[in-house]
Formats: structure tokens, sequence, C-alpha cells
């Protein structure tokens, strides 16, 4: 399931504008930390890319 969320994922980027993404599966207690962190640091990613 992981595979498939990935794959339409990566199509859905490729229709807005080809912008780069990428993917991680963290697991356990980590995840929430890190899923975090990677929202803010990807916002800013995507602000500087305009």
């Amino acid at each position: 399931m992981i595979e498939r969320l990935i794959e339409v994922a990566i199509l859905a980027s490729s229709a807005m504008n080809l912008q780069p993404w990428a993917f991680a599966v963290l697991p356990g207690r980590e995840r929430i930390v890190t899923q975090n962190s990677f929202k803010i640091a990807c916002f800013r990613f995507r602000s500087d890319w305009r």
C-alpha cells in the first residue's frame, strides 16, 4: 500500500508544474517528530522554489 501511495504522489507532483518531491517512511515514535520537521522543511523549500 505504501508503494501505491508513493506512485500516486509522484504522479500528482508531475501534474503540478513538475516540482520535485521526496518521500520517506519512518517507523515508530521518531515519525511524529520527524514528520513535523519535514513538513516545515518542505514548506520552506517550496517557498524558495517560486
